[in-house]
C-alpha cells in the first residue's frame, strides 16, 4: 500500500466499513477487500509518483524470506503432544508442518509479533523524519524503524538466515536434544539448480549469476530491480550485484556461496525495503 493515501482512497474505504452493502457495520472482510481491489491500490501508474509507496516494517521483509524459501525448522509440530497439545488440533495443520520458536525480537527488528507497544503499531501513523518528505508535506510511520542502530541489526538478522547453513538460532524447546533441529532454514535449491545449469549450459558466472538475480528479483521484488537498472549507465546497484558474485574467487566460492551473496544483496536493496 502507501503511507500516504488519498483523502478519496481512504474515504472509499471507511464508507464500507459503514456499510459493506448489505447494511452491515465493521465488515472485516469487506474492509479488507476495499483496501487491496481500490483503483488507488492497483493502479500502476501511480508507482512512479514520488510520493507512492512505504518502507516494508522489518518484520514483514523478514517473514517474505521465509515464504519465499519454504523456511522452516526440523522440529515436528508433533513436538507439542508431549506437553499437552491435543492430538485433535494437530491434525487441523498440513502433514509436515514444523515449529517456530522464535524468541523477541526487538532488537534484531525493532519488533515483536503480538507485542506491539501501543494500538497504533510499532510507529506513530503521524511520523515523519524531516528532510524533503517533510517539505513534500509528506509522512512516512515506518521509516520510524529505521534508526541507525535498526538498519543495520535488520541486515545483519536477515544475513543470518540466508548465509547461515544451520539456519536461524531461535528458542529450545525443553527437553530437546538437538541444537540445530529448531534453527529455521531456507531453501535455496532451486536458484542453486539453475545457477549450475546456466553454468553447464556454457554460461560465464556474470551470465548465469544475471540468471538468478533476475528470477530472484521476480520473486522478491515483481522485477523492479532490474526494471529500476537495466537501461542505466554502469556502474549501478545491479552491475554492481553481479559484478560482486562474479568476482568471487572461483578456487574458493560454491554454488550456494553465489545464490546466497545474490540473495542477501537483493534483499537489503531499495527496491525490496520499500513496497511500491
Amino acid at each position: 500500500m502507501t503511507s500516504n493515501p488519498s483523502r478519496g482512497y481512504v474515504y472509499r474505504v471507511a464508507q464500507k466499513f459503514e456499510n459493506n452493502g448489505s447494511g452491515t457495520r465493521g465488515n472485516l472482510k469487506a474492509v479488507i477487500k476495499a483496501i487491496l481491489l481500490d483503483p488507488e491500490a492497483r493502479d500502476l501508474q501511480l508507482v512512479q509518483q514520488v510520493g507512492y509507496g512505504k518502507q516494508k516494517e522489518p518484520i514483514v521483509r523478514y517473514i517474505q524470506l521465509l515464504r519465499a524459501f519454504d523456511g522452516k525448522s526440523a522440529l515436528p509440530l508433533s513436538a507439542l503432544s508431549a506437553y499437552g497439545y491435543p492430538e485433535g488440533q494437530l491434525d487441523n495443520f498440513p502433514t509436515g508442518t514444523t515449529l517456530y520458536r522464535y524468541p523477541n525480537t526487538d532488537d534484531a527488528l525493532g519488533q515483536t509479533p503480538q507485542n506491539a507497544p501501543t494500538v497504533f503499531n510499532w510507529f506513530l501513523p503521524g511520523f515523519n523524519p524531516g528532510g524533503e518528505l517533510a517539505a513534500a508535506g509528506l509522512v512516512a510511520p515506518e521509516l520510524q524503524l529505521s534508526t541507525e542502530t535498526g538498519v543495520i541489526r535488520t541486515a545483519n538478522y536477515a544475513n543470518t538466515i540466508i548465509q547461515n547453513n544451520d539456519g536461524q538460532n531461535v528458542n529450545r524447546l525443553v527437553g530437546s536434544t538437538d541444537a540445530l533441529e529448531e534453527n529455521v532454514k531456507l531453501d535455496r535449491s532451486t536458484y542453486e539448480q539453475l545457477y549450475d545449469a546456466r553454468i553447464t549450459a556454457g554460461d560465464s558466472v556474470a551470465q548465469a549469476a544475471t540468471v538468478v538475480l533476475d528470477q530472484l528479483d521476480l520473486l522478491l521484488t515483481a522485477g523492479n530491480f532490474k526494471a529500476s537498472y537495466a537501461a542505466a549507465a554502469t556502474p549501478n546497484p545491479r552491475s554492481i550485484v553481479i559484478n560482486t558474485v562474479a568476482s568471487l574467487d572461483p578456487a574458493t566460492t560454491t554454488t550456494a556461496a553465489r545464490v546466497k551473496e545474490l540473495l542477501y544483496l537483493l534483499a537489503t536493496s531499495p527496491e525490496y525495503v520499500n513496497q511500491k
